[in-house]
């Protein structure tokens, strides 16, 4: 039986969150992180404890996939690749650097390069800088899959 009104807690933990909007450096991880890294300095400042921006941010959602698969787009592919981060590169140890500096917790969309493929993943860093989680998208959607491959709990 669920609790009465009256027995619930008169005070809910408060976080203030930020969602950092921004036009990426398309396929410049290094850039659109600067881009972001000034954001989140704001954001900081007005309050926020946590952090976050949306799929594939760093370097950029692969908006090209949609248009066609062309042998003109073999280059986007190949930089998409380059600038795709992996979890032990200087990029995520800048971000996680970020948290730990401002002691706040970020939620991270990036592209991340492993294993032959790249994956859109969200990133989850605690406020002490560690990477507390990483979630891979399990179904890459129609053409998504030319850049993705399906993954799951035992990739």
């Amino acid at each position: 039986m669920p609790p009465s009104r009256n027995s619930l807690p008169t005070r809910f933990l408060q976080v203030r969150r930020a969602v950092l909007q921004i036009a990426p450096v398309y396929l410049d991880a290094r850039a659109t992180w600067e881009k972001l890294k000034a954001m989140a300095d704001i954001a900081v400042a007005d309050g926020a404890e946590v952090l976050t921006w949306g799929e594939s941010l760093i370097p950029g959602y692969p908006g090209w996939i949609a248009v066609d698969s062309s042998e003109t787009q073999k280059p986007l592919y190949a930089r998409y690749w380059d600038q795709a981060v992996t979890l032990d590169g200087p990029l995520v140890a800048d971000i996680r650097e970020c948290a730990r500096r401002h002691k706040v917790m970020i939620v991270a969309g990036v592209a991340e390069r492993a294993g032959g493929s790249t994956y859109a993943t969200t990133l989850t860093i605690g406020r002490d800088g560690s990477l507390l989680g990483r979630h891979r998208k399990i179904k890459p959607t129609w053409r998504q899959r030319t850049l993705s491959i399906r993954t799951g709990p035992r990739r």
